[in-house]
């Protein structure tokens, strides 16, 4: 689906006929390769900026696309975000640290408070350990945070020593890799570790992996509300409501 809103956003040139083309889709898909933006997030980091903004118009969140921008280095558009569409500050943070620009993303949490926890995701999934590791111990950024967002990467070797050194939570661990979809490190977290498959469905909700929600809901007996919560943290309002009115949540 991510493919699909990309290709079709870029390539549009007007605005009522991508709405017919993404009628049914969600537009906040997430990219299932780092740093895990959203169509509108990868076009703006990309400078495609009539597509972003095509897609936001048509309703897509303006905190990825904020961070694309931020990730583009793209100060006019960051500031547009944050003034006019009230894009959050963690995301707009988030963004210059994947874009390595440090006095940006301090910037912005010494001046609108962005989450440290949040840049020091963002720094994980740029493989910048020593940013990591200063926002970790002078910013007290939330070792679970970290580690998630190491699995979400893909950095195994950071995983087990956050999990060993640092005792980070299965759970989170677990979320992280269902969000990238490393359906295996999922496997062996729940299995071996015992983490909590509410938990984990969150994470394949967030991500708008549905095979792998409903594999949770009917094998393994997952709370419908955990369901509906990823759903809600995506965005992804017919999700919700699908799961609101056929399963109660």
């Amino acid at each position: 689906m991510f493919a699909k809103i990309y290709n079709t956003a870029l390539q549009a040139t007007d605005l009522n006929e991508l709405k017919k083309s993404l009628e049914q889709a969600h537009l906040d898909t997430l990219d299932n390769t780092p740093p895990f933006l959203t169509a509108g997030g990868k076009l703006a980091a990309e400078g495609h900026i009539r597509a972003a903004e095509m897609l936001r118009t048509l309703g897509a969140m303006v905190d990825p696309i904020a961070m694309g921008y931020a990730l583009a280095n793209n100060q006019r558009m960051v500031e547009e975000y944050y003034q006019q569409h009230r894009a959050s500050p963690n995301a707009i943070a988030m963004g210059y640290a994947l874009n390595g620009n440090h006095q940006l993303t301090e910037y912005y949490r010494l001046q609108y408070k962005a989450n440290a926890s949040s840049i020091a995701m963002a720094y994980a999934h740029a493989q910048n350990h020593a940013k990591v590791e200063e926002y970790r111990t002078k910013h007290q950024a939330n070792v679970n945070a970290i580690a998630m967002a190491y699995a979400q990467a893909g950095n195994h070797t950071k995983v087990d020593d956050y999990k060993m050194s640092l005792h980070a939570d299965v759970k989170a661990i677990a979320m992280g890799y269902a969000l990238a979809g490393d359906h295996a490190k999922v496997d062996e977290y729940r299995i071996f570790y015992k983490a909590d498959v509410n938990t984990i469905v969150m994470g394949y909700a967030l991500a708008g992996n549905h095979s792998k929600v409903e594999e949770y809901r009917r094998e393994l007996r997952v709370h419908v509300n955990a369901i509906a919560i990823g759903y809600a943290q995506a965005g992804n309002e017919c999700k919700v409501e699908e799961y609101r009115s056929q399963y109660q949540a």
